[in-house]
């Protein structure tokens, strides 16, 4: 029996630090983007209690938000830690560290939430807006050109039969401005519906963050191209 709860003591131990040690701490390179990205985070963290919301980051300013239903911690940890590291690898960063679970911070560093919260701007929450698909004459901007591309690549990379990958990108009036919101789920789950609107209400609204509050419409997705030229 002894050694019994030995090897359960030892199991517990090892699975806290497993877990720490996935817990960032240090400088981070935070600029206004940076910043937005994570505030308009905290909103989708607070209106959409049905998730559970893990947020990632690394020293140089690389970072990546995973949401999961049903509670699944775990899945959405593992989801967040494998899309931030590819988005860290493309640019020859270091690997990425949990930052946040819901709305608390747990990366180490006296200087965080100064940095997080100054210049904070209005952040548009997904539950005020309506998805709608944009029209007439548009030009992408080099950027906006390269975020849709990288999404497609996403998707092309994604081999999961078992599940449907999705993924929305918003996009300002003039192109100037874009947001992608991705996301997989079973492809015989209940609320593939509801999830895949949620994908489309955060893209709008995060694109309409960082375009100072101004309608941002659908420009494509999973599906192909929306825009109604």
């Amino acid at each position: 029996m002894k050694k019994i709860f030995i090897s359960i003591g030892l199991l517990l131990l090892l699975t806290v630090n497993v877990s720490a040690a996935r817990f960032g701490s240090g400088k981070i390179n935070i600029d206004q983007s940076f910043r937005d990205h994570f505030q308009s985070y905290l909103v989708e963290v607070k209106v959409n209690p049905n998730y559970v919301f893990v947020y990632l980051a690394n020293h140089e300013g690389d970072r990546f938000w995973q949401a999961w239903n049903f509670g699944n911690w775990q899945k959405a940890t593992e989801e967040g830690i494998k899309g931030c590291n590819k988005l860290a690898k493309k640019n020859g960063h270091s690997k990425c560290r949990i930052l946040a679970k819901g709305n608390k911070i747990f990366w180490k560093w006296d200087q965080l939430e100064n940095e997080l919260y100054k210049n904070k701007k209005e952040i548009i929450s997904s539950k005020d807006v309506i998805p709608i698909i944009g029209s007439g004459n548009i030009t992408l901007s080099t950027q906006v050109e390269n975020q849709y591309k990288l999404a497609l690549k996403d998707m092309n990379d994604f081999t999961d039969t078992k599940k449907k990958y999705m993924f929305y990108i918003a996009v300002s009036k003039d192109g100037r401005f874009a947001i992608v919101q991705s996301g997989n789920m079973p492809q015989n789950s209940v609320t593939i519906r509801q999830i895949e609107t949620d994908i489309k209400k955060s893209a709008v609204a995060s694109c309409m963050t960082i375009n100072y509050g101004k309608q941002c419409f659908l420009y494509a997705s999973h599906d192909g191209i929306l825009w109604k030229f």
